[in-house]
């Protein structure tokens, strides 16, 4: 690092506050063209800054998606395919780690879902909240936010309504608004960079603020719970007749979560109320927003704000993630930068979740422009982020997917007219025409004449597996594996007790 007086690289490095939420899918804002959903700060970030509109996250569940932005890596190549309980690879330079070495202040607040869930990964600062998954961690006292509940008289009240992460009941939350997790996550991080903007002007920050909504539980608290009537409330894309003819797993995803139990209230309610906690995050981002200009750093703030991935909220009658239909891998991805993404332009590149390492650091450091692998030891080659800011030869004109075991893999390919998708066991595949059908109900992998579009988009995707390393998704002729053998296997039968669901 050079020197630290007037006209230094240090002095004109930029700020950096990234800004996350859980399982939002990137069409529920008022930007991306929502007719409903009220998102007026996101919008005006928007305005201001660049929005991505082709924006996915290749491994869509939890963790993969933030480990992907922590190293810049795609998960497949750094062997991570669902909310497995491994630790990031020690070859990886996190993203605090590289800002870190620049002679940054890293904070991060909220939810990280990292494994240990209290290891920081190079963050000087590290307040988490896991969604009560720690309740018994640290001698009772569980997390961060559990333990501020503590000293308001709510302690354990996050949950007293008795819904779990994963259930697609809805309830209002039993917390008023003050102590509610979205509230308390952007009190930390505001008062994280009153302190470090007070304290020491002359050091650059990157803090990285992870709200764990909207994700399940439905849970607004008031008066967010009423901001959208169910009944007037756009309805899903589909039913579950959309499915018919396709892989089984779908038929398990329903079994699974007793989907079929839902009504139409039922749906719509969770969907108004998944968008009340949409537009509490939105009025979050706005407080963050006005703090930064409070603080006069405004001007010189590098801001992103994206999702690790979407949720199908009764689209094609399913729900949460981990699948390829559009909403459950597509997310927001808007970033403001002084003198480099301003004027409010909208730009059709396909972006991936390892994108967001290289993006800030190119924008906050000057790392280069489509500086793909940075932050990795060099070997994740076209596995690597790039640059959403990087030059057009850089940009990607497809993105790739993979999720799940290999055995029972989901894979997937997107480019701007076609979507594909194959399911290793069965083998089931699908194909659907974007211009033709933008809502991806009429798959055409099963006509009669093979695809010259699904054929490529194939190919495309077994170069990106064997680029990631991912060969247990690969036969030795490195095409990709399936079964069609098991064709037409039965779902397993939903639980016999409740949900089957654990409330954490």
């Amino acid at each position: 690092m050079t020197g630290t007086g007037p006209g230094s690289d240090r002095e004109r490095r930029l700020n950096v506050l990234l800004i996350t939420a859980d399982q939002l899918r990137g069409d529920f804002l008022g930007f991306a063209g929502h007719p409903t959903v009220r998102t007026p700060h996101l919008d005006a970030l928007a305005a201001e800054g660049v929005a991505f509109p082709n924006a996915y996250s290749p491994v869509p569940v939890c963790v993969p998606a933030r480990y992907a932005m922590m190293t810049g890596r795609s998960a497949v190549s750094i062997g991570v395919r669902g909310n497995a309980s491994v630790p990031i690879p020690p070859e990886c330079v996190t993203l605090p780690a590289a800002f870190a070495r620049a002679g940054y202040a890293t904070g991060a607040f909220g939810k990280m879902h990292f494994t240990p869930w209290d290891e920081p990964y190079g963050f000087e600062t590290f307040t988490v909240s896991e969604e009560g998954r720690q309740a018994g961690r640290d001698g009772g006292l569980g997390d961060a936010y559990q333990r501020y509940l503590r000293t308001t008289g709510w302690g354990g009240w996050e949950r007293a309504h008795g819904i779990g992460n994963n259930d697609v009941r809805t309830s209002s939350s039993p917390l008023p608004l003050e102590h509610y997790h979205t509230t308390w996550c952007a009190r930390e991080t505001a008062s994280w960079l009153r302190r470090r903007v007070t304290e020491a002007p002359e050091r650059p920050f990157f803090a990285w603020c992870s709200f764990t909504k909207p994700h399940s539980p439905y849970d607004p608290p008031e008066p967010y719970d009423r901001l959208y009537d169910p009944r007037a409330f756009p309805p899903p894309i589909g039913d579950a007749s959309d499915l018919q003819g396709l892989s089984p797993a779908y038929q398990e995803m329903r079994r699974g979560r007793m989907l079929d139990a839902l009504g139409w209230e039922q749906v719509q309610r969770a969907r108004a109320m998944y968008a009340g906690n949409v537009t509490l995050i939105d009025h979050a981002v706005g407080g963050l927003r006005r703090t930064l200009q409070e603080l006069g750093v405004a001007g010189r703030t590098v801001v992103l704000f994206t999702a690790d991935h979407g949720d199908l909220l009764g689209d094609h009658g399913l729900f949460f993630k981990a699948t390829f239909f559009r909403a459950a891998w597509h997310v927001p991805f808007v970033v403001y930068a002084p003198g480099r993404a301003t004027g409010g332009r909208r730009d059709p590149r396909f972006l991936a979740s390892e994108d967001v390492y290289p993006t800030l650091l190119d924008l906050a450091l000057g790392a280069g422009e489509g500086d793909g692998g940075a932050g990795t030891d060099g070997s994740a080659g076209a596995a690597a982020g790039r640059s959403a800011l990087a030059g057009p030869g850089a940009a990607r004109d497809t993105v790739f997917g993979s999720v799940g075991p290999a055995p029972r893999a989901q894979h997937a390919a997107r480019s701007e007219r076609w979507s594909y998708v194959l399911h290793a066991r069965g083998g089931y595949e699908e194909l659907y025409d974007l211009r033709a059908d933008p809502e991806e109900r009429r798959n055409l992998a099963e006509q009669a004449a093979p695809s010259t579009a699904g054929r490529q988009l194939r190919a495309g995707l077994e170069a990106w597996l064997a680029a990631g390393g991912d060969r247990g998704c690969l036969d030795e002729s490195g095409h990709l594996r399936s079964d069609p053998g098991a064709r037409g296997w039965t779902p397993e039968p939903p639980p016999r007790h409740g949900l089957g669901l654990r409330p954490y």
